[in-house]
């Protein structure tokens, strides 16, 4: 079955969404708004269709060459046959969108709310983090490359041209150096990630392994002299639950990946170690940052709260700026990184190691700072703990070399946070029996969870900054926090990741 169809917006996706004849909607894989082009339908269900191009009738005048054929093939950069200038207002009208279907605004109120995109300095070349598969057969070793989401096959000789150039030159060259160290043996490897700094050339490798026997020196010896990382390790996990880490071993190097974000006028230094999450686009996390910084406005001496905190992305910037900040994160590793980021940037940041479903109330004005901060100090020495129990377990048992050449990330620190956390989370539960003035979120993709809401209100904070990657979870925690008495003033779109549907917003709301 085959039809004209007049295409006449993108959905958060790669697909453009036109009418058939009846009426139906139907999604254009491949499409751009204002092409007209003969399509075959794919699928077709009560409610919708799919179709795929056959041939493009009239294209729009927003549609471009593509530029990276191997991202084509992968799906990395689903809208690179968009010009850019497109891109970016389709990134508003989504999240219009959302915000009308899902946050239950009118769509003159939507409409007035979300501002002109943010444009990214650079649409090519700006990652500064690339994520590789691994595929193993006996015959040929070792496979990487991203993975073809039609047929979930490892496409090899990884170019990208989403990345770093140096990642680029990395990728290619990895799959024959891990081939020569590792032989007809995959060591349980099933994921590989790289990050590359433009400012401080830090360049780190982080092999994701099942905990197990493992050539550490051989590998390291050969990735280092093929690729000259500044920090190479093994993240301990399995397959099937990757996030869920065992262990962390370095395997050279200096174990953290170094990084700077300039805004506000001023260079922050970060160091990350892996797995813990940083932006990928660094210019563009400047920016985000700024946009923070600038929805808040004032807060010399204001007592700001930073939720799902990381590495002190915010945190950071936020007490350079004045402000007393309490920092909530729930990852082990992430709670350790922020904590020296404090202190490699000279600022005071009281850091809560939780979650922060759990830990906001201890923030507000009921009293509990001291219980709080003092369970969040246990849960992050205890997280600590754990992975360095498991590193040390793995070392043990691998069998493979000697315990003196494995070098575990945070051993030498353990007893330090220790103490160090508690004595840092007794001084900041003195200064948290009053009321928060300000609140900064940034949730992980699936957003608040459904209690968060109706606990931000009660926290005394007079405005919140909701920084979000999704729309769909933004507009939804919006209608929730609508509902419990707070206001939505503007969302400011900021395009982080050119060449795809994704896009990073910040929110300011206030209390009604």
């Amino acid at each position: 079955m085959s039809e004209i169809i007049q295409l006449s917006a993108m959905s958060y996706g790669s697909e453009a969404i036109g009418r058939m004849s009846s009426g139906k909607t139907v999604f254009v894989e491949g499409g751009v708004p204002g092409d007209v082009v003969a399509c075959s339908i794919t699928c077709e269900k009560p409610s919708f269709a799919r179709a795929r191009i056959e041939r493009i009738v009239q294209p729009s005048m927003y549609r471009v060459a593509t530029t990276s054929q191997y991202d084509k093939l992968c799906g990395s950069a689903s809208w690179q046959h968009i010009a850019y200038e497109q891109q970016c207002a389709l990134k508003r009208s989504n999240i219009i969108a959302q915000l009308e279907r899902i946050g239950k605004l009118s769509p003159d109120k939507a409409k007035s709310v979300v501002r002109e995109t943010l444009p990214s300095k650079r649409v090519w070349e700006y990652r500064n983090k690339i994520e590789l598969a691994v595929h193993f057969d006996r015959t040929h070793g070792i496979s990487v490359g991203y993975t073809n989401p039609q047929t979930g096959e490892v496409v090899e000789n990884p170019t990208s041209l989403l990345v770093e150039p140096p990642l680029q030159k990395a990728a290619r060259a990895l799959q024959g150096v891990l081939r020569f160290s590792l032989g007809k043996t995959d060591y349980g490897m099933h994921r590989i990630s790289m990050r590359y700094s433009r400012r401080t050339r830090s360049f780190e490798v982080a092999l994701w392994c099942k905990p197990g026997p493992f050539p550490r020196n051989f590998v390291a010896k050969a990735l280092n002299d093929s690729l000259h990382c500044s920090s190479i390790v093994r993240v301990l996990s399995n397959p099937q639950t990757p996030r869920a880490i065992k262990g962390i071993e370095v395997l050279a190097g200096k174990g953290y990946w170094h990084e700077q974000l300039i805004c506000a006028g001023e260079t922050f230094d970060f160091y990350t170690q892996a797995p813990a999450f940083f932006q990928v686009n660094t210019h563009q996390a400047g920016c985000l940052v700024q946009q923070v910084l600038d929805a808040l406005g004032d807060i010399d001496g204001a007592r700001v709260a930073d939720l799902y905190a990381g590495g002190g992305t915010f945190s950071i910037p936020l007490a350079a700026a004045g402000a007393q900040v309490f920092a909530v994160e729930s990852v082990g590793t992430s709670v350790r990184d922020l904590r020296r980021n404090a202190l490699e940037n000279c600022v005071d940041v009281d850091v809560c190691g939780g979650d922060a479903a759990r830990e906001l109330a201890a923030l507000g004005a009921d009293g509990s700072a001291y219980a709080g901060a003092c369970s969040g100090a246990d849960n992050a020495d205890s997280s600590a703990n754990s992975v360095n129990n498991a590193n040390s377990a793995n070392n043990a048992n691998s069998g493979m070399e000697t315990a003196g050449v494995l070098r575990t990330v945070g051993a030498a620190r353990t007893a330090h946070v220790a103490g160090a956390a508690r004595t840092a989370h007794v001084a900041g539960a003195a200064r948290a029996h009053a009321a928060l003035d300000a609140l900064v979120v940034d949730p992980p993709r699936a957003g608040l969870a459904a209690s968060v809401p109706a606990d931000i209100v009660k926290s005394g904070a007079q405005r919140m900054v909701y920084v979000s990657c999704d729309p769909a979870t933004l507009a939804r925690d919006i209608a929730r926090l609508q509902d419990c008495g707070m206001q939505l003033e503007r969302v400011q779109p900021v395009d982080m990741f050119p060449q795809t549907f994704r896009v990073e917003c910040v929110c300011l709301m206030s209390k009604a």
